[in-house]
């Protein structure tokens, strides 16, 4: 009898140790793809405030995330060094810095977390999600050119999409929740079938696409600036050589040109003209 106490404290202490208090074992969930998974959730599917504006019973909501609160405790001051919130060790690469934690501070995760986002990976089609953010039209055809679709596994992923739809987007608590519960199961979880066609996440995250699109738009314009600015000036000296006279010049034979390169070099300090003038 004392033996089977014995047995049993120690693996009360071993689970405590693993930071499994009823939940998820921290070295058994892959950080990386539960990252992206957070991400996609945050981006595209999460209420104005946040993950934790998720209902309670929803597997994405903050609270739930057995890796949440270790992401928190990360300091990055650069792509090379990462900083443990935990201890303060230094590590050259936040893969290095998950192993860390996983080995050395599993028990100190937050008490109720029970679930792992990246089990969610394929039911939330992170994948899709992340070549819609790439603005990648060739995603357009993405499932049937999957050769490795199964019909079984398929219709499994689409069970818990709709799982989770009703979970964290429930029909009866408002008109918004209802509203994005039936987009999710029609750009989400209606693409659960190997021969559907189409993009996942269409509509879920359009802005970010069109900001995409503005900075691409703003990118071409001041480029065409810069070149409409020098050809002024290539234009403007072209001519002063071609059909330029000895005449002294007078301020109002001056092109709008010539007052406008004058006026923007009596704003240059005098020091930045001492340092142009010796160069």
């Amino acid at each position: 009898m004392r033996s089977v106490a014995t047995v049993m404290a120690m693996a009360l202490v071993a689970a405590m140790a693993n930071g499994d208090d009823g939940g998820v074992e921290l070295e058994r969930c892959d950080p990386d793809r539960s990252r992206r998974v957070r991400r996609a959730a945050l981006e595209a599917l999460a209420p104005p405030g946040g993950l934790r504006s998720f209902p309670r019973d929803c597997p994405l909501h903050e609270d739930r995330d057995v890796w949440k609160m270790f992401e928190d405790k990360k300091t990055k001051k650069r792509r090379t060094r990462w900083t443990c919130g935990f201890c303060g060790k230094q590590f050259r690469g936040e893969k290095y810095l998950d192993l860390h934690m996983i080995h050395r501070h599993a028990g100190e995760g937050r008490h109720g977390a029970d679930v792992c986002l990246a089990d969610l990976y394929d039911v939330l089609q992170v994948d899709a999600f992340e070549k819609a953010m790439a603005y990648d039209r060739k995603n357009e055809r993405w499932m049937k050119e999957n050769k490795l679709c199964r019909p079984w596994e398929a219709e499994e992923w689409k069970g818990e999409c709709e799982a989770v739809a009703q979970q964290c987007f429930p029909t009866e608590a408002s008109r918004a929740s209802k509203h994005m519960h039936h987009k999710f199961l029609e750009e989400v979880c209606a693409f659960h079938s190997c021969g559907m066609l189409g993009q996942p996440y269409a509509t879920l995250a359009p802005a970010h696409t069109a900001a995409r699109v503005l900075k691409l738009l703003g990118l071409i314009l001041s480029l065409l600036g810069v070149f409409t600015f020098y050809g002024l000036v290539f234009v403007e000296r072209w001519q002063a050589r071609t059909h330029g006279d000895l005449r002294r010049v007078t301020a109002r034979d001056r092109t709008w040109f010539e007052k406008l390169r004058r006026w923007m070099w009596a704003q240059v300090p005098d020091t930045l003209r001492w340092k142009y003038k010796r160069m």
